[in-house]
């Protein structure tokens, strides 16, 4: 963090997806981590660096943070119980929970975590935003975002932000 605003060095073009961070548990778990209050003091999972760090350390507390260089890790860790939970993109954790070799982990439905949107970042006053831009729209307009979501089992993540904050 240098002090500068990722808007002052970067424009964004429309976002295209949504997507948020989730919990991740062990099913035999579940019973005892129902609630955001749950975590305070447990031992947390996470892509160092990530969204998820960023939540993961307003929330436990007391507790601690184990850092991997890639969410896929902290599937593993939270299977074995190296770790409690873990914080992850949702869209991750629903291809991934519930099934194959992590068929006993869950996402926790009852913490809803903040929603994240996905945009490309250009240099500062580039022409590329405003072609990708139309470009984005036009998939849209055509249903070929929908189609291709479909195809990738993405469904529930599309949606066109004209407006970003």
């Amino acid at each position: 963090d240098n002090g500068i605003k990722r808007s002052d060095l970067v424009d964004f073009t429309y976002g295209y997806m949504l997507n948020q961070q989730c919990i991740v548990i062990n099913e035999a778990n579940a019973d005892s981590i129902k609630s955001v209050e749950d975590l305070a003091g447990k031992v947390a999972g996470v892509e160092g660096g990530s969204a998820g760090e960023s939540y993961a350390s307003t929330i436990i507390g007391e507790g601690t943070i184990e850092k991997y260089p890639a969410q896929n890790k902290a599937f593993i860790e939270v299977k074995t119980g190296a770790v409690d939970f873990a914080v992850m993109d949702i869209v991750l954790a629903k291809n991934i929970c519930g099934k194959g070799d992590y068929s006993d982990l869950m996402i926790v439905e009852d913490i809803v975590l903040d929603s994240e949107i996905y945009a490309v970042g250009f240099e500062k006053d580039s022409e590329l935003v405003a072609k990708v831009n139309g470009a984005i729209k036009t998939l849209f307009e055509h249903g070929k975002m929908a189609e291709l979501a479909a195809k990738y089992g993405f469904e529930n993540t599309v949606q066109l932000v004209e407006t970003i904050d």
